[in-house]
């Protein structure tokens, strides 16, 4: 798994033989949160502020934030994936993600103020199945049996029965609450994280030469490729964009 389209570029760039083969998060869910009693309407106007995040995102999410509205490792203040810091100063600012941290802010009485990256350029995927090219040449028929019951359980979570995969989650991390899940899983099929416009056609998990192209080409301009690099070797689309579910599956 990978959380972000920076993986499978860094794997390439360091010449590591593996490859992205699905994507399952069409938008990164990851966000900036500020309370909702401040003056900020856009993501530009954070540049300015003290923001709290992790050191994977410094290397993650950020460079984005800082090609595209430049905003300035001076802003960095340390998060440790604790929320009091941020409950106890209205003028804090900090990551999270859409089906998580709100939710938690909104429970502890603090109304946020939410800004999800992917609305505002942002071309990351999410939820990354990656595998290595060996096993891709040798026994591909593996690896897609793989990714199209993949593609069926997630279409099985968004528009059938969640529960049978709320009490696994439940089960294995006692941290997550019912109610927390329940959010997520409005939050994942109202702001299309999954299940866009994209996939209506091409089926959950498709990738695009287009959206890999444009996230490149971003960090190009942070330096972090170089603009020769053979980005399209950090994925395959021989597993995807087959319409898998679609047809098996009616959408409320």
């Amino acid at each position: 798994m990978a959380p972000n389209s920076f993986i499978p570029l860094n794997f390439k760039n360091q010449e590591i033989p593996v490859k992205a083969i699905a994507a399952f998060f069409q938008k990164d869910p990851a966000v900036l949160i500020a309370h909702k009693t401040s003056n900020f309407v856009k993501i530009e106007d954070l540049k300015l502020s003290k923001i709290m995040i992790s050191p994977d995102t410094r290397v993650g999410f950020w460079r984005f934030l800082k090609v595209r509205f430049k905003f300035d490792d001076k802003q960095i203040a340390p998060y440790t994936f604790n929320l009091a810091p941020f409950l106890a100063n209205k003028d804090a600012v900090q990551q999270g993600y859409l089906t998580s941290e709100p939710y938690l802010i909104k429970r502890s009485g603090i109304e946020p103020k939410v800004f999800l990256l992917a609305d505002s350029g942002y071309s990351s995927y999410a939820g990354i199945i990656q595998s290595r090219n060996e096993l891709i040449s040798k026994k591909p028929e593996i690896i897609q049996r793989f990714i199209n019951a993949s593609i069926l359980g997630w279409y099985s979570f968004l528009y059938d029965d969640p529960s049978p995969a709320f009490k696994i989650i439940l089960k294995n991390n006692p941290d997550m609450t019912i109610n927390l899940l329940e959010n997520a899983h409005k939050l994942i099929k109202s702001r299309g994280l999954v299940d866009s416009e994209d996939t209506k056609a091409s089926g959950i998990g498709m990738m695009t030469h287009k959206k890999w192209e444009r996230f490149f080409n971003t960090m190009i301009l942070d330096n972090l490729y170089d603009k020769n690099l053979n980005y399209k070797d950090a994925y395959t689309l021989e597993f995807v964009n087959k319409g898998v579910g679609l047809k098996y599956v009616s959408k409320d």
